[in-house]
Parts: structure tokens; C-alpha cells; sequence
């Protein structure tokens, strides 16, 4: 691996008990999806994009598209996944990061405070690591701002081939 590139995440959660409690609040987020109704999927996405982690993004131009991709998902696929996936399972990364030699870029939104806060920490801790904000961007900052996040990751690759 010659470099990683990190959009908006979060490296774990330290203790057994964090994660527990995050599962459980995940299933009880996720269990309006478990049937395939679409007007529930539908109200489950609004009230998802609604987060404050996701900013002003359901007032973006482009938001009735991201809606309609998203209603393409099979909500017990996506539920399934979800729970997979999600920080209440996730491993605890901030070591490793931190002791990394590889080059990460760690992308966020500045309307995203959680992830540019957990960014800021983990550039703090690592050498090898770079913050890189997006102005008027919330956690989504590929879909919110595309080209600021293109050029970051194709200055970020350029850099690892010279």
C-alpha cells in the first residue's frame, strides 16, 4: 500500500462498552428499514440526511439524485451492511494510524464538526497523516463539493508517484 485516503471517518471506538452501546443504538436507528416499504425507506432517508453530521445537504442541487440512487438500495441489504459495518463492530484504528508510516489522506467537510474534529486529532497524533478541509462541505464532501475532493486525492496520488 503506498497511500490511504480517508473521507470522512472515524477510526474506532476504545471500549467494549462504547461499542455496545453504539450497536445498540444503530439497530434501533436502522430497525425503520427492516421492511421493504418504500414510502418508509423513503421517510428513513430523509430523517438520515437530516443528521447533523450531514449538514445543509438536502439543500443541494443535486440532493433529489442522491435520494433516488439511494432508494435503488435494497433496504434489508443496506440494514445488513450497516450493521456489518458500523463503528459498534469496527476495530479500534487510532494506534495504528498513528504509528503508520504510510501516507493518509484524511478528507472532511467544515460543517461536518465531528469528523474535521476527529481529523485534527488524528493529523495531532501522526506524522503521516494530512487534514485536508472542504469549505461549505458536510460529511458527503465527494457529493457536495466533487471537484475540491478530486483535486485533493489526484494531488494527494501525484505526490506518492514523485
Amino acid at each position: 500500500i503506498s497511500g490511504i485516503i480517508l473521507e470522512s471517518c472515524h477510526p474506532g471506538l476504545k471500549s467494549e462498552k462504547e461499542k455496545i452501546l453504539r450497536a445498540k443504538s444503530d439497530e434501533k436507528l436502522f430497525s425503520n428499514i427492516s421492511s421493504k416499504n418504500e414510502e418508509d425507506f423513503f421517510k428513513f432517508l430523509n430523517k438520515w440526511y437530516q443528521l447533523p453530521l450531514f449538514g445543509n445537504i438536502s439543500k443541494q442541487k443535486k440532493f433529489t439524485e442522491l435520494l433516488k440512487r439511494r432508494m435503488k438500495n435494497d433496504p434489508k441489504k443496506l440494514k445488513s451492511v450497516m450493521s456489518f459495518f458500523g463503528l459498534g463492530n469496527q476495530g479500534y484504528f487510532f494506534p495504528k494510524i498513528y504509528k503508520s508510516k504510510t501516507p493518509i489522506l484524511y478528507i472532511s467537510g467544515d460543517q461536518d464538526k465531528k469528523y474535521t474534529k476527529i481529523g485534527k486529532l488524528l493529523q495531532k497524533g501522526s506524522q503521516s497523516l494530512n487534514h485536508s478541509i472542504i469549505e461549505g462541505a458536510s460529511h458527503n464532501t465527494h457529493f457536495e463539493k466533487p471537484l475540491q475532493f478530486e483535486n485533493l486525492v489526484m494531488n494527494f496520488l501525484n505526490q506518492l508517484n514523485s
